[in-house]
């Protein structure tokens, strides 16, 4: 195991100097950049930072995040959340894994603040679902070409 010198409250004051809102929940820190449907979790611990997860957005690949797929994430009951970093599984040494931390958070800070909309697992946009409802619709049924209807109302 590596030794992490990075705390929760340092990648949040990161964030925070970027630009980005941190708002405070029951077992993470929820970073985000206004209505774009993604965010960042750090999870909150008094001494070094364990996790943090990329929801909404495909991190960037590096040697810290572990990248998810749709169905892991499902698995895992994680959501939208598509890489982590989980500093547990992380081999190093002090400085070099806490520097290539903060190059990945950085980096994806980056992503988060870009004008791109995010993702949220099993919501679509109204317009897409009206789409595809158009789309799935059955072909109208019209009674052309089958002649005379009425000739079986004089039979008793």
């Amino acid at each position: 195991m590596s030794t992490i010198n990075i705390t929760a409250a340092d990648l949040c004051q990161l964030a925070t100097d970027s630009g980005c809102n941190v708002q405070e929940m029951k077992a993470w820190f929820k970073i985000t950049d206004g209505e774009k449907r993604k965010a960042i979790y750090v999870a909150k611990s008094k001494r070094v930072v364990t996790k943090v997860h990329f929801s909404g957005f495909v991190p960037e690949e590096c040697e810290v995040i572990q990248q998810l797929s749709k169905e892991e994430a499902k698995e895992l009951k994680l959501g939208a959340v598509r890489g982590e970093i989980n500093t547990k599984d992380l081999r190093g040494e002090g400085e070099e894994i806490d520097d290539a931390i903060i190059e990945a958070f950085e980096s994806n800070l980056a992503l988060l603040r870009n004008e791109a909309e995010g993702f949220k697992l099993g919501k679509k946009k109204e317009e897409e679902v009206k789409e595809e409802s158009k789309e799935e619709a059955a072909p109208e049924v019209t009674l052309e070409g089958l002649g005379d209807l009425n000739m079986f109302d004089d039979q008793e």
